[in-house]
Order: structure tokens, then sequence, then C-alpha cells
């Protein structure tokens, strides 16, 4: 997964480095003006419980994988995304900072796609591609186990299934949604996986 070379001063440029890198993962660094607030939200997950009606046995892992994709890419836009996860309605404190340092370094507006979304064990989220909202997408997730846990897509160029671990911990991903082609993607956790997303427009508009 490569890591962007630059300073955060110059994250508006970071359509130029998504024209190489379909999916970015940033520095870790950039979240220490924020580590405070958002190891905040790590016991607001953890006190969500999970509905035992919405418990499911499926095998998540093969509905993120190489046959599942070829299904739903033949089915598309028919299709619905199938998932397991819960959909949080938690307030997260300090979420409106973390926004705001988000908006600033980026020079873009953003706005809060999933509110916190928790995955458990067997937990995903299948492929699809939310071309309905193009532009670029931002998401801090939060794993409690080391590479139990993973991104993955289709790149739009190769159409190479490339997966991306998560680490222990939190990390930062950007990717983009292009307004023409699809970028098919889907998550799949076997820990306990934390995430919450922000849309971006493309084009840097200072606010």
């Amino acid at each position: 997964m490569p890591h962007i070379k630059i300073d955060a001063k110059d994250a508006f440029k970071i359509e130029n480095i998504l024209n190489e890198n379909p999916l970015c993962e940033l520095p870790s660094h950039w979240l220490n003006p924020v580590e405070e607030i958002i190891d905040g939200f790590l016991p607001i997950f953890e006190s969500i419980e999970f509905p035992m009606d919405t418990k499911i046995r499926v095998d998540g892992n093969a509905l993120v994988g190489d046959s599942a994709l070829n299904d739903s890419i033949n089915a598309f836009p028919i299709r619905n995304t199938q998932k397991y996860l819960l959909q949080s309605k938690c307030k997260f404190p300090g979420i409106e900072t973390c926004e705001r340092y988000f908006s600033e370094i980026f020079k873009r507006s953003i706005y809060r796609t999933s509110n916190g979304v928790w995955y458990p064990r067997n937990g995903f989220m299948g492929w699809h591609t939310n071309n309905n909202l193009p532009g670029l997408r931002l998401y801090l997730t939060y794993a409690d186990e080391m590479e139990m846990s993973f991104f993955r897509y289709m790149d739009p160029v190769t159409r190479k299934i490339i997966t991306s671990f998560d680490k222990k911990g939190w990390a930062l991903r950007l990717f983009c949604i292009p307004q023409d082609g699809f970028f098919w993607h889907c998550v799949y956790s076997d820990c306990n996986r934390y995430s919450l997303g922000w849309h971006m427009p493309v084009s840097s508009n200072i606010i």
C-alpha cells in the first residue's frame, strides 16, 4: 500500500497521486492533531450491541472473492450489495473537529457518508461501486487485530484485484469514485473493525 510522500499542507494535490495509485493509505502521523478525539470514539463503538436477529450464517469471505465480483459485474446495476454490518446511530463527540481538520488539509468541503460502521467477525460489505456519488472517499478505520480485516478493490486500469490488509489500530485511506467508469471495492473483517467515512469533491475548493 503506497504511503503519500508529501506534507499534510500539500494534501489538496491528492488527485494527482490518485492518478497513479487507486487507493492510498495516508501516513499515520496525519492523525496526530486529532488523536485524542478519535481515541475517544473507541469506547463508543465498543458499547454498541449487535442485534441477535441480524446475525446471519454465510461465508462473508466468499462474498468478497473473485467469483462474487464477476457475479456483481454481470448483474450490475440490478443486484443489491450483500452486507453484514451494523450502521451506528451513536454520537461521536469531537467528530466535527476532525471534519474541520480534514477539510482544512485537503482544501475541500467534506460530507459524512457513514456515521459509524461496525464490522463484527465475518462482517463484510460485498462488491460495489458507489458510482451514484463520484468524488473522493476518505475512510477512518480501526481494527482490533493485525491483518484480520481488509479493503479489497479491482484496479480500474489493470483489472487486478488488490487486497489492503488492516494493521491493528487506526488507519486513514483515500480513494476516488470516478465520474466515468467504476471503482469496484469491498470490505471483509474477521475481527472487530470500525469505520467512519466521508465524501469530498475531486476538485479543490478552498473554503
